[in-house]
């Protein structure tokens, strides 16, 4: 499994919910995240048993090669464009149950300014 050091707590928290609950659909996802067909095939068969493995490590290059372009917001909007609501929805509610009702700043994968909007993206249906 590709690890990196460099991930955040909360990111990992968010990645291991989509980890536990996408399954086999993380090619969907990946491809919403413009991953192309060859690096899906190599992530399938760096982790062959593992469904969950390949999710992982899917997330973890996505997070390596975006930076902090890859924030929360951007992975929820993915997540929906990938059909994949339910999934988004849940990582929203785990950041509201989380987040410490007097703290002014809020932070997921990186320091993202537009969090306000994240619940706005998240509620409309």
């Amino acid at each position: 499994m590709y690890i990196s050091f460099y991930i955040t707590i909360a990111a990992q928290r968010y990645f291991n919910l989509i980890i536990k609950d996408i399954g086999a659909e993380w090619k969907d996802l990946a491809r919403v995240l413009d991953f192309d067909q060859t690096r899906i095939k190599t992530i399938t068969a760096n982790n062959l048993l593992d469904v969950d493995d390949q999710c992982a490590e899917m997330l973890h290059v996505q997070h390596n090669t975006k930076g902090k372009s890859f924030n929360k917001l951007e992975l929820i909007k993915a997540l929906y464009k990938a059909n994949l609501a339910a999934v988004a929805e849940k990582i929203n509610i785990d950041h509201e149950i989380t987040q410490d009702p007097g703290s002014g700043s809020q932070k997921a994968l990186s320091t993202n300014k537009d969090q306000g909007q994240v619940h706005k993206i998240v509620r409309l249906k």
